[in-house]
């Protein structure tokens, strides 16, 4: 039993000692890393009554792509970019399949029986053979470069491009014909640290870029890029809180800077010591921009379609409060809904229970 103690003892004190080291870690993270923003004086500002989000026209059938759940990610990046090319004109592309969040088959059934949206199957291959030649070309991504992605996901938008590793790029070639317009492995970025890499596209590709929109998105999340190409969105990602070098929170608050007061920031960041969500919101509150956590969410170019001319308002119960009697309750906390992924995912999960 001493032993046991002991060993009880041992534990808590563990506990606790990594409990005070996360709470200095995110003491380090909003002391060093978070300077004063700069002046915002002569920082644009989207007006209070222009909606950030972009519609897309909806088409007369939506064609469904299921994705195998072994696919790799270059194969996941070519069809999200070819389907935010073709739902940026039309909304014709819906992809489905698993490793992401919420069930998009179930999504595509409240779909058809609450907008009447028709829907076909569609192979990958007959959805590559049927929209290619929407496409410009083809840009390739440099899979030993991690930054890579994101900086081709910006130029696959802004030329109408679709974006695949160099392990797909010969049999894509030969299936579209397209030809390769952009290859980030030969190309002059390819000198250029993350860092750097960003720099330059803040000079080179923001000016192309939507004006209402950002995104901060880790390079091997996908589920949202046909969102970002379909709306020409700057995507950008550097580690955030206490892992973060002083050289790295810099850059993010340039590009932060650069940006319009009052827009949202789509994405998330991986977050190992759990002090990321707070330097960031932070960070991104000093710019005036608030924070939509969405990475995992598919198909938000065909769902952004839908349902934005219906207005919901919560009725009154009209009943008078029951006073508190003297005991335990159980309090619930709501979340506040700007966490597409929980609300997409787990918490459909918990509303389908039939246990509820």
């Amino acid at each position: 039993m001493a032993l046991r103690r002991d060993g009880t003892r041992r534990a808590v004190r563990l506990a606790s000692v990594v409990l005070a080291g996360l709470f200095f870690l995110v003491l380090v993270a909003n002391v060093l890393w978070v300077l004063p923003s700069p002046t915002s004086i002569n920082q644009p500002r989207m007006p209070p009554t222009v909606s950030p989000f972009p519609q897309f026209r909806m088409g007369p059938i939506l064609h469904v792509v299921t994705l195998d759940p072994d696919a790799n990610l270059s194969t996941r990046l070519l069809m999200t970019s070819l389907q935010g090319i073709v739902n940026r004109e039309q909304v014709e592309l819906y992809l489905g399949g698993p490793k992401v969040a919420g069930n998009t088959s179930r999504t595509l059934s409240f779909l058809s029986s609450r907008y009447n949206v028709s829907s076909a199957p569609m192979t990958l291959v007959g959805a590559i053979d049927a929209y290619a030649n929407r496409s410009n070309g083809i840009v390739v991504f440099d899979s030993t470069r991690p930054e890579s992605i994101d900086i081709t996901t910006m130029i696959a938008a802004q030329q109408n491009e679709i974006l695949v590793g160099s392990d797909l790029v010969a049999w894509l070639h030969a299936r579209t014909r397209l030809p390769v317009l952009f290859d980030y492995a030969s190309s002059d970025w390819a000198s250029l640290d993350a860092i750097a890499a960003f720099d330059r596209a803040l000079r080179d590709l923001y000016p192309s870029s939507a004006a209402t929109l950002l995104a901060i998105l880790p390079p091997d999340r996908w589920a949202i890029r046909d969102y970002l190409v379909a709306t020409r969105t700057f995507v950008f990602y550097f580690p955030q809180g206490a892992l973060a070098t002083p050289f790295e929170a810099a850059a993010t608050r340039r590009i932060l800077h650069a940006t319009p007061r009052g827009i949202p920031i789509l994405g998330w960041f991986r977050s190992p010591t759990l002090t990321e969500e707070n330097s960031f919101v932070q960070l991104a509150s000093g710019e005036g921009k608030f924070v939509v956590g969405v990475q995992d969410v598919p198909n938000l170019s065909v769902l952004t379609a839908l349902g934005r001319n219906e207005t919901r308002r919560q009725a009154s119960s009209g009943a008078a409060p029951l006073p508190l009697e003297d005991k335990t309750y159980v309090v619930l906390a709501v979340p506040d809904g700007d966490n597409v992924d929980f609300a997409a995912g787990r918490m459909q999960e918990l509303w389908s229970e039939p246990v509820r």
